[in-house]
């Protein structure tokens, strides 16, 4: 949203491009690469910008407080989602490999991103989050038993739905159960704090890996590729501060 009451604030965009000379300089293994990364970067860019604009909006009633928690909740399973699927690729096509050929700038952000996922715990919640509730609807028979135990101190179960055809449907208990999972198998794993510390846990690891992945791939980006990009133009637009961006939470039509 970008109305005349947010502070605007210049910022440079550069116009570059690939002539296709240059791009039938990569083999086709080399144009999925270079195509899926900059498919990576677009994702994290546009997974942190919505959870920050989501996290902007600081509800204070129903139904209002459930449907900030509904949106913050999946903007966060889908963001670290894409970063266990990015993190999956690089390993798969052995990216993180050609080591040697890199500047020191590139092989910094490569062991970064290793030592990060050399953490166990992060890389077994990353991946259960992605397998369990990022991008499947429920298959897998062991998520039975953790949702049947999640769901034990629920009192009822509440939704929100709305009279008109709004897209507003809010199952708010269904969230409490599916984080409850999530918490308890971080404690599991190892993850030390209660459901408010584990949130917040999953937000810095979230913002972390993104970060991670971002340094990376634009520098993977510019060095492994034995391309030229030529630069059109550089312009100056006026944007929005993120910090007071938010997300509607509740619309009509």
């Amino acid at each position: 949203m970008c109305d005349s009451r947010k502070t605007m604030k210049p910022i440079k965009m550069v116009n570059i491009i690939l002539s296709k000379d240059e791009i039938d300089k990569m083999d086709k293994k080399e144009k999925k690469r270079f195509i899926m990364f900059t498919c990576m970067i677009r994702d994290l860019n546009l997974l942190q910008k919505c959870l920050a604009y989501v996290s902007n909006e600081k509800p204070k009633e129903e139904p209002f407080v459930s449907a900030n928690t509904t949106i913050s909740f999946f903007f966060l399973k889908t963001l670290l989602s894409k970063i266990h699927e990015m993190w999956f690729f690089v390993e798969e096509n052995k990216v993180l490999e050609d080591y040697q050929r890199y500047s020191q700038g590139l092989k910094e952000s490569i062991d970064a991103i290793k030592n990060f996922f050399s953490d166990k715990k992060i890389k077994n919640m990353f991946s259960f989050i992605r397998n369990k509730f990022g991008f499947h609807y429920e298959y897998w028979n062991d998520v039975d038993d953790l949702i049947d135990e999640a769901i034990k101190p629920f009192p009822h179960f509440q939704a929100w739905l709305s009279s008109e055809d709004s897209t507003n449907e809010i199952f708010t208990s269904s969230n409490g159960v599916i984080l409850k999972v999530i918490f308890t198998e971080m404690n599991k794993e190892g993850f030390l704090g209660d459901d408010k510390q584990n949130m917040n846990t999953l937000f810095d690891l979230a913002l972390e890996g993104a970060r991670l992945f971002q340094e990376f791939s634009k520098r993977y980006l510019v060095e492994a590729f034995s391309i030229t990009w030529e630069q059109k133009e550089e312009i100056e637009i006026k944007v929005p501060i993120i910090s007071e961006v938010e997300l509607p939470l509740i619309v009509t039509r």
